[in-house]
């Protein structure tokens, strides 16, 4: 997965948790997507936008994934 699409991954997960991220400065913004980017740089981008948008349609508990999940 390329930085350009790390970053629509995390435009999903913001949109999807507004709270969560609404407390991040830009700082700390940056810090998310370049860790999501070296965690997923070998694996494809659907892949990890169909795993992102499952988890959010099971998640109960209001929270957005770590990386490990």
């Amino acid at each position: 997965m390329t930085r350009a699409e790390t970053l629509k991954i995390m435009a999903v997960l913001k949109v999807a948790y507004p709270a969560y991220y609404s407390k991040m400065d830009r700082t700390d913004l940056e810090a998310t997507v370049a860790l999501w980017a070296e965690m997923f740089m070998d694996e494809p981008y659907d892949l990890v936008g169909a795993a992102i948008k499952s988890f959010i349609a099971s998640d109960t508990e209001g929270y957005p994934p770590n990386i490990g999940k």
